[in-house]
């Protein structure tokens, strides 16, 4: 059995309060309050609604801008 000190905080947002981010760090604080030693790891997610260019570019992605057009051709 494989036993790890290491724990994953991998959070969605709670819309309307808190970012992906948000919620990652305040369960990461909830686990180090707890009597041990404890390794946290925050890793927010997104499910590609609200929030999710914020965890991406908060991955290393860069936010670039461009023009499109609807499927109409409609700038």
């Amino acid at each position: 059995m494989l036993v790890s000190d290491e724990n994953s905080c991998r959070p969605d947002s709670f819309k309307g309060s808190l970012s992906a981010t948000e919620v990652a760090h305040a369960l990461a604080l909830g686990i180090n309050s707890a009597p041990g030693t404890h390794t946290v790891v925050e890793m927010p997610l997104a499910d590609g609604g609200e929030g999710s260019l914020d965890v991406v570019v908060q991955a290393g992605f860069v936010r670039h801008s461009v023009q499109t057009v609807d499927s109409w051709g409609h700038r």
